[in-house]
């Protein structure tokens, strides 16, 4: 308890002093993408592993090693990066009340 307990204000600590150190959009995509190439290499490592004797079994177990060896980082989207914005009523006239 006594570790959590000092983990917990070294963090709050942290963040007071230093609170923008820390980068959450810039460690998601790494995160993300460290996910997403981890799980390409385990799919091409394991795919000779599969037994096939039909050729639809072939066809997919290339498709699904071909996708993960082309697989691309992941992005977010932009917000309001090329989207319309949204129409605004113009202001009430003053004789309107």
């Amino acid at each position: 308890m006594f570790i959590l307990r000092s983990a917990f204000w070294l963090l709050i600590g942290f963040l007071v002093i230093k609170p923008f150190a820390f980068e959450p959009e810039q460690a998601t995509k790494a995160l993300a993408n460290a996910a997403v190439h981890g799980a390409s290499e385990f799919v091409v490592q394991n795919a000779d592993q599969i037994d096939c004797t039909d050729i639809g079994c072939n066809s997919v177990k290339t498709l699904v090693v071909a996708s993960a060896m082309a697989s691309k980082p992941v992005t977010l989207p932009a917000l309001n990066d090329g989207m319309a914005t949204i129409p605004v009523p113009p202001p009430r006239p003053d004789w309107a009340g």
